[in-house]
């Protein structure tokens, strides 16, 4: 992907904060204050973000899972939607937490979202009850609602996307306990020492978001096409794991 000052100038990126609002760690960043706000130096974004671009691309290129997280507002719907089209996991409306941490509670969660999905589609739904049948369909959309776009992740991701720094912050606690990597964009008043891939720029305009957004999942595409790798690795469970799920899962609505 070609980045050119442009595009860059357009999305917004080089505005930050108010400047009563700032980290001083972002202090290297920082370029000039207009109307009270702070000024990002364009050069260093666009420095950070080539950089970052070529190392989200062999992250990807190896086949690692990197997990896109954000759920402000105006950033759910755009993560969605690039993480859908590069084919990465994603959350977007809720972190549940011990997601990581507790990841074997996470994988049965999700195994009983895949089952209320198949079962509402199978011949034996049919004979449920209507209330047995409204039951079910509140189950899998309560987990549906926070699991939807980590269906398929059969592993601890090895990296974590994340927009909106300061609303993730139990995400970023649990990346850093299991030692996982955090790619981020770091606005003027967040703290860039959490950050392992850094890109300094806006994260709240939402056109500097869908840019951030769209820049990272186009690199992880780019990777995925070098390497021709099927990051999604087919996970057999066993039978017996597979009925315990079943059964706890029909507890659950009776």
């Amino acid at each position: 992907m070609e980045l050119n000052k442009a595009d860059f100038l357009e999305a917004g990126v080089q505005f930050g904060h108010y400047k009563n609002q700032w980290h001083p760690r972002m202090k290297e960043f920082i370029f000039s204050v207009k109307n009270r706000v702070h000024i990002m130096d364009l050069k260093q974004i666009m420095d950070h973000s080539n950089l970052v671009y070529d190392q989200v691309k062999e992250i990807a290129a190896k086949g690692d899972n990197i997990l896109f997280i954000g759920k402000k507002k105006q950033i759910s719907e755009v993560m969605k939607n690039e993480a859908l089209e590069c084919g990465s996991p994603f959350l977007v409306k809720k972190w549940p937490g011990g997601f990581l941490t507790n990841f074997k509670i996470t994988q049965r969660e999700i195994s009983k979202l895949q089952y209320f999905n198949s079962l509402i589609n199978s011949e034996q739904f049919k004979n449920f009850s209507k209330k047995e049948q409204t039951r079910v369909e509140k189950k899998r959309n309560k987990l549906n609602d926070v699991y939807e776009g980590v269906m398929n992740l059969k592993e601890i991701p090895k990296v974590m996307f994340i927009m909106g720094l300061k609303s993730e912050s139990i995400a970023i606690k649990e990346a850093k306990l299991l030692n996982i990597p955090i790619i981020s964009i770091c606005d003027t008043d967040t703290n860039p020492k959490i950050v392992d891939y850094l890109i300094p720029g806006n994260d709240d305009g939402i056109k500097s978001v869908a840019f951030f957004i769209k820049l990272i999942a186009n690199a992880v595409k780019e990777g995925k096409n070098i390497s021709k790798i099927n990051i999604e690795k087919p996970v057999i469970k066993n039978s017996t794991e597979n009925e315990s799920i079943e059964e706890e899962s029909l507890k659950e609505i009776k």
